[in-house]
């Protein structure tokens, strides 16, 4: 396995955190890294923005009657939007 080298990391951390308060943007920017899906770029910016990026858990999906590991279903769940 490969793994990724610092700069990329740096590179779509910073475009992410520079993206916030957009969300979905921020995690758009950290889900390039190879291995980061959503639930994980979720988790780094509710580190880095714990007031504006709640965390991907598996309680908020369910909440939400939205199923699944992909971003839209997040916003489902915060936003009650199904």
């Amino acid at each position: 396995m490969s793994s990724l080298d610092e700069w990329h990391v740096k590179s779509a951390s910073q475009k992410a955190f520079e993206s916030l308060p957009n969300v979905s943007k921020a995690v758009s920017a950290l889900t390039v890294l190879k291995g980061v899906g959503p639930a994980t770029a979720s988790a780094v910016l509710a580190a880095y923005a714990p007031d504006v990026a709640p965390f991907m858990s598996d309680e908020v999906i369910f909440m939400g009657n939205c199923f699944g590991y992909f971003f839209f279903m997040f916003e489902c769940s915060l936003f009650g939007l199904l």
